[in-house]
């Protein structure tokens, strides 16, 4: 966060960019997940070798970051009827 300052407006941004790609509504927080995913798909599909760790510091990075976007948006429950589940924070 130090480089890229605070995240939640970045990925307010980020959601709203992915709603109109995708047409349906996206939180803050799918939109990190999403940023989470690329990580991993670039750790299973790379071929790295084994002492390259950026993909997993990245995603751990990330985890901090959704924490911060969670907490910021804790009082906001969402449904995302796509999925039926309801995140709770």
């Amino acid at each position: 966060m130090e480089t890229y300052g605070d995240p939640r407006p970045n990925y307010t941004v980020f959601a709203q960019l992915l709603e109109a790609l995708f047409g349906h509504p996206v939180t803050p927080q799918e939109a990190v997940m999403v940023m989470m995913m690329v990580k991993v798909m670039r750790e299973i599909c790379g071929g790295f070798p084994s002492g390259y760790n950026d993909n997993l510091e990245d995603i751990c990075g990330f985890a901090n970051v959704l924490h911060v976007v969670k907490e910021a948006n804790s009082g906001v429950k969402h449904v995302a009827g796509r999925t039926g589940r309801v995140d709770r924070g």
